[in-house]
């Protein structure tokens, strides 16, 4: 696990994909310019990343929240008083698949991930229609102020099996 503190949380990443690529500090980068988005404040204190294979994210996924399908991104909430901001789970394979079935770059998708559990853990939620529809055009508005500022990480997946 690779710790990084930026200014109001330390960062901690965990990549238990033995495929996915990626540089720490530019993680870092996007989440200290998501931390500037003074809409959408996220507590402070530490805040836990986990890139993850399909099976443990959907086992995650069945544990927590009571569904069996696969899925992009999970989302816990922290404890502010505990110091915790809170923890997204990103599905490295769902990404993958996603991002060749919309025609994305594997980076844009990722970072789409890591904005929306970003933005459910300041509070915006998904659930619902017309909540859905207005947290992915907040998603999006955001998501271009990251591809503006060049803030999309660059992420690599290895050839080959886990």
């Amino acid at each position: 696990m690779q710790e990084l503190k930026s200014t109001k949380h330390l960062i901690e990443i965990a990549n238990r994909s033995n495929r996915l690529q990626f540089s720490p500090l530019e993680v870092k980068e996007l989440f200290a310019f998501l931390e500037k988005q003074s809409e959408f404040q996220v507590p402070s204190g530490t805040l836990s990343i986990a890139f993850l294979k399909d099976q443990e994210h959907t086992r995650i996924h069945q544990e927590y929240m009571d569904n069996s399908s696969s899925t992009d991104v999970i989302t816990f909430p922290g404890d502010p008083d505990m110091g915790l901001s809170g923890e997204i789970c990103v599905s490295v394979d769902f990404a993958e698949k996603s991002a060749q079935f919309h025609k994305k770059s594997f980076d844009e998708e990722i970072t789409l991930y890591l904005l929306h559990g970003w933005l459910h853990l300041s509070g915006f939620d998904d659930r619902g229609e017309a909540a859905s529809k207005k947290m992915s055009q907040i998603q999006n508005k955001v998501f271009s102020r990251i591809q503006n500022a060049r803030l999309v990480p660059k992420f690599h997946l290895k050839e080959g099996n886990e």
